[in-house]
């Protein structure tokens, strides 16, 4: 082979290797494909909607308290610019529609009706109401007081009004709120913030020996002996004592049906810890009846505080004795002593 054939052959050899290395190769995801799709430059390709191969959003939409029916959800390809609906088909006592919203937006989160938007993600619009209503009263009830209910309330939406606290009480209890419902509901302290017509519910905490707001103090490993009988406020007796956070608390009672034959009544316990003024409610521990003598039922405290134990008849309506005790060991303190 002479000189120059063998240049010619090492030349195209070079050449073939350099194309290979220097970016020779197409990754397919660079370039539009037929019948596929776009390539997005990334590597990645975006399919064509009429194959139904696109990369596509869900567009729904919340009326939001409204009643009526909800427009229905968008499936759209993502880039694509929708028509927002009007208030067609839903409605809202003492209110009108005045748009849509994206709760939490980053960018402008308020949009009319028949407004466009460009759809990038699944999203939910919600509705926005604005009331019709100049002036609103606030009724009150002092569910089931004695005294003088506290007269209605009239004043501009938007306004907030003090809460009455005199003139009226209940035997045994205090007034520890106003509620949305006659069993509480949402439970406002001082004040409200007026939006619509409204008739709120006297709250009352029991401060009777042993209620809710007077509970019995439990001594760690010594045990309380319990009666509930048909005069019994509410059926229930209280009990409390301090916990610290990060401690495991063992709790048992003695009664008819677990225990040592000495009482009378079967009792359920529930412990009841961190209370919320807003709502009225406890976070609640739920207590094992059918481990309450031979072996312990306990929780471990969130936080420091109190804890209060509820003691109920396990059927409505029964009344007898029983026995409670706790400890921060999980070994039964000694069998009490005879009621």
């Amino acid at each position: 082979m002479n000189n120059k054939k063998l240049l010619f052959i090492l030349a195209a050899a070079v050449m073939l290797i350099a194309t290979a290395c220097s970016g020779g190769f197409i990754d397919p995801g660079m370039l539009d494909q037929p019948g596929k799709g776009s390539g997005d430059g990334f590597g990645n390709i975006w399919g064509n909607d009429d194959n139904d191969h696109g990369l596509s959003v869900t567009i729904t939409f919340d009326i939001n308290g409204g009643t009526g029916k909800a427009p229905s959800s968008k499936k759209v390809t993502m880039g694509s610019s929708i028509t927002l609906p009007d208030g067609s088909g839903f409605s809202k006592s003492g209110y009108i529609f005045d748009g849509w919203t994206i709760p939490n937006d980053f960018w402008d989160s308020n949009y009319k009706a028949g407004d466009s938007y460009i759809a990038y993600n699944n999203v939910t619009f919600v509705a926005k109401w604005i009331t019709t209503l100049k002036t609103v009263t606030v009724t009150f009830n002092i569910n089931g007081g004695n005294g003088t209910t506290p007269s209605p309330q009239t004043v501009d939406v938007g306004n907030t009004i003090i809460l009455p606290t005199s003139g009226f009480s209940k035997t045994n209890y205090k007034l520890i709120g106003w509620g949305t419902s006659t069993s509480g509901g949402t439970i406002y302290n001082d004040s409200y913030t007026v939006t619509q017509d409204i008739t709120l519910y006297a709250k009352w905490g029991c401060t009777a020996v042993g209620g809710e707001y007077n509970p019995i103090p439990l001594t760690e490993n010594t045990w309380a002996n319990g009666e509930i009988t048909s005069s019994t406020i509410d059926s229930r007796i209280y009990y409390s004592f301090e916990v610290t956070s990060g401690t495991t608390y063992y709790v048992w009672w003695n009664d008819s049906e677990e225990g040592d034959s000495s009482k009378t009544l079967n009792i359920d316990v529930s412990a009841l810890y961190n209370y919320n003024n807003n709502s009225g409610n406890y976070t609640w521990y739920f207590l094992n009846e059918n481990a309450s003598w031979d072996t312990s039922t306990s929780f471990t405290a969130s936080s420091t505080g109190t804890v209060k134990l509820m003691v109920t008849p396990h059927n409505s309506g029964d009344i007898g004795t029983f026995g409670i005790v706790y400890s921060t060991s999980n070994t039964r303190p000694s069998t009490p002593p005879a009621p």
